[in-house]
């Protein structure tokens, strides 16, 4: 269980009431997702919430972006939940993602690719990162043939990753943050496991209109101007989910 969060700077170190303190290096962390961010107590980043986040969501599905994106920093889908952004094309589902990859660690993210997760080697790939994204996903994304690997994905399963022209088999721990972003409405291959992906899925719908202007590489941008205030919005968010996992055991959702 990880006790701590591996950033620029140091380490926040994990405490069993859930608070954190920052503290130095050390050869006692061992960590190999380090978040390329540096932690500043008293950052902000309001042109990422009053440019890109809040005008594009409704406040509630805000705040669960933010519960979600402190489970990304953390590295550990504690609610085992997918993330799912939909809506037209040009609100800011794909800079949103990017700010989200950008604050993990680009090193810590790959390609999540359905119509591969069934086959032999694909697993492999997962090992050693915390964050799986699909970008701008067709509508059939979640009817491929090794979208039911998910649920595993994301549940706490327990899988073998094979490495091509290997013949060793490496463990690894289901516990994936898992953010997908859509412009049109997702199907589901269900297979009867309906209550399954009931649990599984958090839809955020996208309801704004598209703006007139846009920005190259917002969200790249806005990292690099406002990462330190990001991260401290995520960890506002991780405190938020710890806080809903001891009243409820799970995530909390509005209406």
């Amino acid at each position: 269980k990880k006790g701590f969060i591996h950033l620029k700077n140091g380490f926040l170190k994990i405490h069993d009431d859930n608070t954190v303190d920052l503290v130095p290096f050390s050869p006692r962390f061992r960590s190999r997702n380090q978040s390329p961010i540096a932690f500043q107590e008293d950052a902000k980043c309001e042109r990422f919430l009053n440019e890109l986040l809040c005008p594009a969501v409704d406040a509630e599905d805000a705040v669960l972006i933010q519960k979600y994106a402190g489970l990304c920093l953390l590295g550990d889908n504690l609610i085992q939940r997918i993330l799912i952004l939909g809506g037209e094309a040009g609100q800011g589902k794909s800079q949103l993602a990017i700010v989200l990859q950008e604050l993990v660690g680009l090193q810590n993210v790959t390609e999540l690719r359905t119509r591969l997760l069934s086959e032999r080697f694909e697993l492999y790939r997962y090992l050693q990162k915390t964050l799986l994204i699909g970008v701008d996903v067709p509508a059939n994304f979640l009817m491929q043939k090794g979208a039911y690997v998910l649920k595993g994905l994301t549940g706490g399963d327990w899988f073998d990753a094979e490495k091509k022209g290997s013949v060793r088999s490496f463990q690894m721990k289901g516990n994936y943050c898992i953010v997908i972003t859509a412009n049109s409405r997702l199907q589901v291959q269900l297979e009867g496991d309906v209550n399954a992906w009931r649990r599984r899925i958090l839809l955020v719908e996208y309801n704004i209109v598209v703006p007139k202007k846009n920005i190259p590489n917002f969200g790249k941008r806005l990292i690099e101007e406002e990462g330190s205030g990001i991260l401290n919005w995520a960890l506002m968010g991780l405190q938020r989910i710890w806080d809903d996992i001891n009243t409820t055991g799970g995530v909390i959702l509005g209406e």
